[in-house]
């Protein structure tokens, strides 16, 4: 009798516990569930919140969902508007370091516009994955050629064969000499930066190489290898030998850098720059041309006279400029291609595309 008395207050007090463990069980289930719906109406109210509503989704989430739509929309938009801005000139041209005109534009161009643009995709959605916003810059400036040169480079003037040519039939180099229009023979110097990319010769594409054999020192033969193997063809003296370079960069926004007038008369030498301006096509005329000449001189008059406030004058020459003589230079260009308007319809595109990170976004918005 003892033995199942003490058996059955065991069990009472078991039933008790277990009772009250579920009676706490069931509190805190109910606390935890007013604090999980108290912490959802709060969270409601958050531009923050991740919405699990599909009808009706935060502006955080729709947003975060367009950001690529517009990221992408409003590149295909830059590179309408302003593809890129292209050097030409001689050695104060040359190089693309921090101590260099195109170095130092290049970073202040692409700060002074997008820097916004760029905080504003970084902070809206948390978008991390913007590759940045840039205008192209291209150096083509060289050393140790004369105007001619530069003038076919540029495709101002044309590049033509100097005598028949034999096409190899696969990727063999054979040496090429070219002329211009006038019958000067071209002499082009061996550059890092300013190079020709894809050459075609009577319709068949390939590439300019360092071929055998040298001008002097500064000038080696050019060698044309072709890209695909094909039939030998037969290319006659005066058949025009055309590159990317010529062509690629003619809607590019022009900057014409030069420490010289590579010996040239100064008529003929402001009839050159002239030439290569013409040669390009970027939308509104758009251009800088920077020279190093003596203020007030003749040179300088004659330049102010052709290319009005297009044309800066500058003190240094290309030995004499630090780094902070380009870093002055990159400003003073930049202000004065804004001043021209060249940037009017990048800034235009720049209030736009934050505008729609801003607001709500919409499948259908188009920029």
């Amino acid at each position: 009798m003892r033995k199942s008395a003490f058996i059955e207050s065991i069990k009472k007090r078991r039933s008790a516990k277990s009772i009250l463990l579920n009676i706490l069980l069931a509190v805190l289930i109910s606390a935890l569930t007013l604090l999980l719906l108290t912490d959802q109406i709060g969270l409601s109210n958050s531009d923050y919140q991740v919405s699990t509503n599909r009808e009706n989704p935060s502006i955080y989430v729709a947003k975060k969902i367009n950001a690529s739509q517009i990221y992408l929309a409003c590149v295909d938009e830059l590179q309408t508007v302003l593809p890129g801005l292209v050097c030409w000139g001689d050695i104060a041209a040359v190089g693309n370091s921090s101590g260099s005109l195109t170095g130092r534009l290049f970073s202040y161009v692409n700060r002074a516009l997008f820097s916004d643009l760029e905080d504003a995709f970084i902070m809206q959605a948390d978008y991390s994955n913007v590759r940045g916003f840039q205008i192209s810059m291209v150096n083509m400036g060289v050393d140790k050629e004369g105007m001619n040169e530069i003038l076919a480079r540029c495709g101002a003037s044309p590049m033509l064969l100097a005598e028949d040519y034999q096409i190899p039939l696969n990727g063999n180099l054979s040496n090429v000499r070219m002329v211009d229009e006038t019958g000067y023979e071209l002499k082009f110097a061996q550059q890092k930066y300013a190079k020709f990319d894809g050459t075609t010769i009577c319709g068949i594409p390939g590439y300019l190489y360092i071929g055998t054999g040298r001008y002097d020192a500064d000038h080696p033969h050019l060698a044309f290898s072709r890209e695909y193997m094909g039939k030998r063809e037969l290319a006659l003296a005066g058949t025009p030998v055309e590159t990317e370079s010529a062509e690629v960069y003619k809607t590019y926004t022009p900057l014409l850098f030069f420490d010289s007038t590579l010996n040239l008369p100064d008529d003929a030498f402001v009839e050159a720059l002239q030439k290569i301006l013409e040669h390009q096509e970027n939308q509104g005329g758009y251009a800088v041309v920077i020279v190093h000449t003596e203020k007030d001189g003749k040179l300088d008059a004659a330049l102010q006279n052709a290319f009005g406030k297009r044309y800066i004058q500058i003190s240094k020459g290309a030995t004499d400029m630090r780094e902070e003589d380009y870093d002055r230079l990159a400003q003073t260009v930049f202000h004065c291609l804004d001043g021209q308007g060249a940037f009017d319809a990048v800034k235009s595109i720049v209030r736009t595309t934050m505008e729609c990170l801003v607001e709500p976004a919409n499948d259908n918005r188009e920029i």
